[in-house]
């Protein structure tokens, strides 16, 4: 379970699936590889910095916050969930009043999403830090 912070200050917590040593031996930019660590739909992405972008969420038909550049995954996005097992590698966000299981997920999405929208409608960027 993770913090997560806007500007400095406590919005929510936050759920990933597992992180995972990851090394890109062959070095083709993913981590898919025999011994390269990655653990399809059960892996956390890289501690980085990343910009975040309100972009289409297909399988929702609606905008929602999405990781740009996120090294060896693809469509890693900031979504509603309770639990590990509805992400894949993306970010869920919520409450945390139960061990492993957020609440009010929808809420902070739905708020972190407004806040996205108005920065992006000003014309500055977003960005998101992934700590260990």
């Amino acid at each position: 379970m993770g913090k997560f912070f806007i500007d400095g200050e406590r919005f929510c917590e936050s759920l990933e699936p597992p992180v995972r040593n990851l090394i890109d031996y062959n070095h083709d930019g993913d981590f898919d590889d025999p011994g390269e660590g990655k653990v399809y739909g059960n892996t956390a992405i890289m501690p980085d910095i990343y910009e975040v972008v309100m972009t289409m969420f297909h399988s929702l038909g609606k905008k929602m916050p999405m990781l740009i550049r996120t090294k060896g995954f693809t469509g890693v996005f900031i979504h509603a969930g309770e639990t590990v097992k509805n992400t894949k590698a993306c970010i869920l966000l919520g409450k945390n009043l139960t061990a492993g299981k957020l609440m009010d997920s929808p809420y902070y999405v739905i708020r972190l999403c407004e806040l996205l929208t108005e920065s992006e409608a000003r014309g500055e960027k977003s960005y998101i830090t992934i700590e260990e």
